[in-house]
């Protein structure tokens, strides 16, 4: 499964897109405001997402 910080991100993730409905800057803006290393948390899901999804 993921690490904790990871999921911690997803739900951010989601949770900012209730005030920001898209990717803009002030969407990234509000997400790095809870989640500092969200780049970090990007880059883990691209690498292991996949095994994730076959995971489950």
């Amino acid at each position: 499964m993921a690490p904790e910080e990871v999921i911690n991100y997803l739900i951010v993730h989601e949770l900012c897109h209730l005030k920001v409905p898209n990717h803009s800057s002030a969407f990234w803006q509000m997400v790095g405001i809870y989640v500092p290393n969200f780049k970090a948390c990007r880059n883990w899901l691209k690498v292991n997402g996949s095994l994730i999804s076959k995971a489950l």
